[in-house]
This record gives structure tokens, C-alpha cells and sequence, in this order.
């Protein structure tokens, strides 16, 4: 490490702790001078002095030396948010970089690692046009940070990671790895608190807190309920059962409308089931409805009856960001080409057109 950061780290806690140079340098058994070519990195403490340096400093030396196994909660959540923010506004090449730069300054961090691969393939998949190759090498290089992560984390911080990288098995087309991971996972920690403490929240007549927790549950709840109704639909599909198939995407789809999502899973699933039967039409009207949901998208949920008092992690901004990507890849898509030419699909392109010239 270098010198003057750890004068810069003597300097900070002898005036934290209210000491002058020669009050620090009477309890170690140095002079005031030696203290002053510390902090400014004229020169360093010898080995033997780090122990009652670090004493006097009421300290550990592994904090002199500026060796944090794990970053600050606080300066987390900052980086966590810079990266976020690169990845969305400026490229996922400075995004990217960012995060290399912070692991090689915190190269001890599990939870950096765990937050860098996890923002890393997230938005790799809001990336379109990168070749496969290169989409595969990055993905392999977030599985290796969540495998160190693992490592050094705890068991809740593991758990996440290896959730986190049976998905990205799974986008690599490597269910049984994926597999293998989730039953390493605990199948189960007994009762869920969460099911309990709205009853105590409510018997104690906290209800603003109440009644955020009981959305952040219903959001997940209703989230995961959705995702399981695809999960029947593409098992019914391989099955080649599709009245299952179309049951199963119809209630994905009246779930988003019930609860006001507007991801539009259940509606683009059916114009393309629809399509693929060669009842273009129909998929044209599906596909009018897809859009539709997507373009009523909002950066929050403040205006929802059952979400409004649940404060995203990602900024409005953010939001917006995404849901002008995912708009563009609506006009992007090759798979909607058959469609062309039919009122209700052209229709809802030029709303989507319209749209994006506001954003």
C-alpha cells in the first residue's frame, strides 16, 4: 500500500480521536516528528510499531494498513447506485470498466463482487447487438465473481449468489448446472417471518409500515406468481398442449392487468402463440395489447392502489430509461415481421414511434 494512504488514515483518526502529534507520539514511543513524516508520507511506522500505533488510535491494524475485508454498508449503496447509473445512461462498457476499477480497489469485497456481477448481467440483457460470444465471456466473467463472492460471504450474501448464478447457467443454456446450484440453496428455513410481522405491525398500530410491507410482498408475490404461469406455459407448450398453454398466458395476463403491471408477459406470449397457429389477426390484436400495456409503463408505482407506497431501488429516470428500451426493441423485434401491413399492428407501432420521439 502506499505511504500516504496510510498517513492520510493516521492523520484522520488521531484527529477523530482529538490527539496532537506529540500526544500520539508520547503514547507510542516516537517522536513528534516521526508522527508529522507519517501523515505526510515521508515515511512509514515500522511492523513492530503497528500494534501500539493502533492502540493509541483505538483502532486495529489491519484498518492502519487500509485492509476492509467488506466496504462501509453506506459506501456500497453508493457505488451500487453509480454503477447503475453508467450501465443505464452512459454504456455498459463504462458501467462495466467502473466496476474493474472498484473490485481491484476493494479486491477483498464478497458484496461488491456479488453487487458487480449482478448489475453486470442484468443490463447485459437490456444490450442489444452484441455478439454471443462476447455476451457468453461476459456472463462467464460475472459467474467467476459470484463464485469468490460465495466464498467470502455469508450465508445469506451466498445464497444470493448462487440464485443469482444458477439464472445466468440457465441464459447459458446450462439447466444442470443450474440445477445442482439450487439444490445446494436450503429448501427451507421454517416459518417465514414476513407472513407474521404484518399481524405484529398491525396489533402495534404501526400501519405506514404495515401497509408497506404488505405491498413489497403482494409485489413479489404477484411478480412470482406471473413468472409461474409462464414457467406452465412453456411447459405446456413443450408438451404441445396449447389450450393449457393459452390458459395458463391468459391468466398471466389478466394477473398484470388486475394489479396495473404493465410488462405485457401474458399478452406477448399469446400473439405469439397466436401466430405461430397462423392467426395473424388475432396476433395482431394481442400484439396491440402487448404494446399498449408496455406504453402505459410508469417510472413508479405512486399512482397504484396496491404498490404506492413502495420506493423502487432504480430512480424514475431509470425507469423511464428502461422502458424506452424496451419500447425499441419492440420496433426491433424480426418476429412480429408477418404481422406488417395488418391496421392493428401498424397502429400500435406508429403509437410506439410516437413515444420514443417524446422520451
Amino acid at each position: 500500500m502506499e505511504r500516504s494512504k496510510m498517513g492520510d488514515v493516521i492523520l484522520a483518526l488521531r484527529k477523530k480521536r482529538g490527539l496532537t502529534q506529540e500526544q500520539l507520539a508520547a503514547k507510542v514511543g516516537v517522536s513528534a516528528g516521526a508522527v508529522s513524516k507519517w501523515e505526510t508520507g515521508g515515511s512509514s511506522p515500522d511492523i513492530f510499531l503497528l500494534s501500539p500505533l493502533a492502540r493509541a488510535l483505538d483502532t486495529t491494524p489491519d484498518e492502519l494498513l487500509s485492509f476492509r475485508r467488506e466496504l462501509p454498508e453506506e459506501e456500497l449503496a453508493r457505488i451500487k447506485e453509480e454503477l447503475r447509473n453508467l450501465y443505464l445512461f452512459d454504456s455498459y462498457a463504462a458501467g462495466e470498466a467502473s466496476a474493474e476499477r472498484y473490485m481491484k480497489e476493494y479486491p477483498n469485497s464478497g458484496r461488491l463482487k456479488l453487487v458487480a456481477a449482478g448489475l453486470g448481467q442484468m443490463f447485459l440483457g437490456l444490450r442489444e447487438g452484441l455478439p454471443e460470444e462476447e455476451i457468453e465471456a461476459k456472463l462467464r466473467r460475472c459467474l467467476s465473481l459470484l463464485q469468490e463472492a460465495a466464498e467470502s460471504c455469508g450465508d445469506e450474501r451466498r445464497e444470493e449468489a448462487l440464485f443469482v448464478s444458477a439464472g445466468i447457467h440457465m441464459r447459458l443454456n446450462e439447466p444442470e448446472v443450474a440445477e445442482a446450484l439450487l439444490r445446494d440453496l436450503p429448501a427451507g428455513r421454517g416459518a417465514d417471518p414476513m407472513n407474521l410481522y404484518p399481524a405484529v405491525l398491525l396489533k402495534l398500530g404501526r400501519y405506514p409500515r404495515m401497509v408497506e410491507l404488505c405491498q413489497q410482498q403482494l409485489l413479489q408475490h404477484v411478480t412470482l406468481s406471473g413468472v409461474m404461469l409462464s414457467y406452465l406455459a412453456q411447459a405446456a407448450d413443450g408438451e404441445g398442449r396449447e389450450a393449457d398453454k393459452r390458459l395458463y398466458l391468459t391468466a398471466a395476463h389478466q394477473l398484470e392487468r388486475l394489479f396495473g403491471l404493465h410488462m405485457g408477459a401474458g399478452a406477448r406470449g399469446l400473439a405469439l402463440q397466436s401466430l405461430r397457429s397462423g392467426h395473424t389477426d388475432e396476433a395482431a390484436r394481442w400484439f396491440g395489447e402487448y404494446a399498449e400495456m408496455v406504453l402505459g409503463m410508469e417510472p413508479d408505482y405512486r399512482s397504484s392502489p396496491y404498490f404506492g407506497n413502495i420506493k423502487l431501488e432504480v430512480d424514475p429516470s431509470g425507469q423511464l430509461e428502461i422502458g424506452k428500451r424496451l419500447l425499441a426493441s419492440l420496433l426491433e423485434e424480426k418476429e412480429w415481421e408477418p404481422l406488417s401491413g395488418l391496421p392493428v399492428y401498424e397502429a400500435a407501432l406508429s403509437r410506439i414511434r410516437a413515444r420514443l420521439g417524446e422520451m
